[in-house]
């Protein structure tokens, strides 16, 4: 059974933006709230093909399937 730690993490989303994944210092700060067990990521702000990108790599680093959110109501 999970901690009581890693279970208030798995109810936690966190913000993740596409246009600055290629920022090693953003990417690190992102992959160890990923590494705590976060549940999901809400993702805002890329173009189409590095959003797809990055969230394969969230759920490929997370080991299990994170809930993704996206805010683009202004597009791709």
């Amino acid at each position: 059974m999970a901690s009581p730690a890693r279970r208030a993490a798995q109810l936690v989303m966190i913000r993740a933006d596409a246009r600055h994944w290629s920022d090693p210092d953003y990417r690190s700060s992102i992959e160890r709230l990923i590494d705590r067990g976060v549940g999901g990521v809400g993702v805002f702000i890329g173009a189409l093909e590095e959003t797809a990108d990055m969230i394969e790599q969230l759920q490929r680093r997370g080991g299990r399937r994170l809930l993704i959110a996206a805010d683009y109501e202004h597009g791709l």
